[in-house]
């Protein structure tokens, strides 16, 4: 028994530090892509737009240190700017979603009935529509724009948000406490956001780091298909699509987009573990 018992100490603290360690790394990767992107003009001296014939495709060095594309332009500036639009794009993309699917998740969860019906309908309708799609549908119709695939994270990320706040608050409402507030004549708005959401903040920045990391999977494949971010301004699935047809002279060109959106989701992955082993 004693055994067990340090055993399982042992594993629960090697898991609570591999909890601490995948926070304080993606919050460091996400910190660096942020930061990088509001100081991009101080980190490099190159316009991600200028050409320069003399240096195209050229290998990274010292003036150019993630090397240049297709026309010269400079990878590293290209890089950074493109961050700027793409967490944009995602940030405006979680809050909306949020900012929407959660208050229709508290009231379908709490009042029930016909609300619910309507709410659980229309969750399930954008749901049967794969993600991407939906996105690429919304893209077509409004062109592409940085507002666009705003607009496309939020409408395709809204039944997320809705869907888990739904059954939290369905599983909160059976509590004592709910039902202690109810009695003392607490009202219905103030029960919601005052006490019910407040006790599933955890589940919903797991949630938010989770739509993080799927918004810049579709936002690089909305601009690697062309309905993203318009050229000539950079963004990084637009960088990766250029670059395949120079995968055989100059393979960084496609490298540095890879791996920035790679290590970006997993910055948001990082994130979700660690708040999901909180909970």
């Amino acid at each position: 028994m004693a055994t067990g018992f340090f055993t399982s100490r042992r594993v629960a603290r090697r898991a609570g530090k591999g909890r601490g360690a995948a926070l304080y790394v993606g919050a460091a990767l996400l910190g660096l892509f942020v930061g990088g992107a509001i100081l991009a003009p101080l980190i490099t001296w190159h316009d991600p737009l200028t050409t320069n014939s003399a240096i195209l495709n050229a290998t990274p060095s010292w003036s150019h240190p993630l090397g240049t594309d297709y026309l010269g332009r400079d990878m590293l500036s290209r890089v950074l700017y493109g961050g700027r639009t793409t967490l944009l794009a995602v940030g405006i993309g979680v809050v909306g979603s949020a900012a929407i699917g959660i208050p229709l998740g508290l009231v379908a969860g709490y009042f029930r009935g016909p609300v619910e019906i309507v709410v659980v309908a229309v969750c399930d309708a954008l749901l049967a529509i794969p993600s991407l799609v939906l996105a690429l549908a919304i893209a077509f119709v409004l062109g592409p724009s940085v507002a666009t695939i705003s607009l496309a994270l939020v409408v395709v990320k809204i039944p997320y948000f809705a869907r888990i706040t739904r059954g939290e608050t369905i599983a909160l409402k059976k509590r004592p406490f709910t039902e202690l507030s109810v009695v003392a004549g607490c009202s219905a708005p103030r029960l919601l956001f005052k006490h019910l959401l407040p006790n599933m903040r955890t589940v919903l920045l797991v949630q938010a780091a989770v739509v993080g990391s799927h918004g810049i999977l579709v936002t690089a494949s909305l601009s690697f298909l062309g309905l993203g971010i318009p050229p000539p301004h950079p963004s990084w699935g637009g960088m990766l699509k250029k670059a395949v047809p120079y995968l055989e002279i100059a393979p960084w060109q496609a490298f540095v987009p890879g791996v920035v959106i790679f290590l970006a989701v997993l910055s948001f992955n990082l994130l979700a573990d660690a708040k999901r082993g909180e909970s």
